[in-house]
């Protein structure tokens, strides 16, 4: 009896120590690069899988935060073109103003610009175009990503809230000793 007792002592005691506990971190979301994710993940969640997990007032925040930020993709883009080839009009124009200024007799010659005439305001007006584009389309692109990330973050926040612990322990239930399931 003894013996048996003693036995039962260590299957409880075993049973209890790999007993499977999952942490609210590993059901918690994340915003990554515009996606939503399991934290401790790498991969992200496709929409079927949001539209389960999610109610339906957060699965409309979370679809127009994607909205938004698909929206600032081609705005980035034109931020950044403009602005390159605006620099390169103001950097060409100051070393034609320079170079003009202080060779005249050479312009044109021994590998220096063809033109041999000041065109450096020219790309004066081109940059400051340039500029204006860029700025034109980089407010918009700026307000649109921050806004995204919000509203995302404002989806992971209520869902994170909302998360329960989950585990699976060795324990007393309503018909004995067994396995028990918390959720």
């Amino acid at each position: 009896m003894r013996r048996m007792l003693i036995l039962f002592c260590l299957l409880i005691v075993s049973l209890s120590s790999i007993s499977q506990s999952l942490s609210n971190d590993v059901l918690n979301l994340e915003r990554h690069h515009g996606n939503l994710r399991y934290s401790g993940t790498d991969d992200k969640l496709d929409k079927v899988a949001l539209e389960q997990i999610l109610n339906e007032e957060q699965f409309s925040i979370y679809e127009k935060a994607k909205k938004q930020h698909v929206a600032s993709i081609p705005l980035w883009a034109v931020t950044g073109v403009t602005a390159t080839v605006s620099t390169f009009c103001l950097y060409t124009g100051i070393r034609g103003h320079i170079y003009y200024n202080h060779h005249p007799e050479e312009y044109g010659q021994n590998g220096s610009p063809v033109i041999k005439t000041n065109l450096y305001p020219i790309f004066y007006m081109f940059s400051a175009i340039g500029y204006g584009i860029t700025l034109i389309s980089g407010i918009p692109a700026a307000i649109l990503t921050i806004q995204s990330h919000r509203n995302l973050d404002n989806v992971v926040e209520s869902y994170n809230a909302n998360a329960n612990d989950v585990s699976l322990n060795f324990g007393a239930t309503s018909n004995g000793i067994g396995l028990v399931l918390k959720f």
